[in-house]
């Protein structure tokens, strides 16, 4: 009967969502180098989990699909690989003045802060973007628009996430 009731209990707690992710489309991104800390690349996990994660400073890049209305505009797209840029699974996503990623199952939106030896760099309360496009060629499917490829980091604290990507800029 313990058993039985404790199986409920954890069905109930489990079935429990606030709906926060039913938004955002997620999927890890296996490719990501975190300096200092091993990492661990499975696709689903508790919110238990995403605490502990949290709470131990592993920072994990997913990607997203969808683009909230004040990121839609000239900007830049970047993607893990051709494949995900075909199927518009961003890892990052600027408009200009502010940018946004996925980390840990979380949207966070950046603000314009310069540039910094051909770094652009974004930023908010806790972490640091810079972005370093090492390619860019001219987009023969999209107008005022180039290709690009390079690589972001992404600090948070005493952490360093390094990612490459494709993906293009433009208007």
């Amino acid at each position: 009967m313990k058993h039985f009731l404790l199986c409920i209990v954890a069905f109930a707690f489990l079935s429990c969502s606030d709906g926060k992710h039913a938004e955002v489309a997620t999927t890890t991104a296996s490719p990501a180098k975190a300096s200092g800390n091993k990492k661990d690349t499975t696709a689903t996990r508790s919110s238990l989990e995403e605490e502990l994660l949290e709470k131990k400073g592993l920072m994990r890049l997913e990607t997203f699909t969808s683009i909230p209305e004040e990121f839609i505009g000239c900007g830049c797209s970047f993607f893990l690989s051709k494949e995900d840029k075909k199927a518009r699974n961003y890892i990052y996503r600027d408009a200009g003045d502010i940018a946004m990623l996925n980390l840990n199952g979380v949207i966070h939106s950046f603000d314009y802060k310069g540039k910094r030896k051909n770094k652009t760099l974004y930023a908010n309360d806790s972490m640091l973007i810079e972005v370093d496009i090492t390619k860019t060629v001219t987009s023969e499917e999209m107008e005022e628009t180039s290709e690009v490829e390079g690589t972001f980091s992404l600090t948070k604290g005493k952490e360093k996430l390094e990612q490459k990507f494709v993906g293009y800029c433009g208007c």
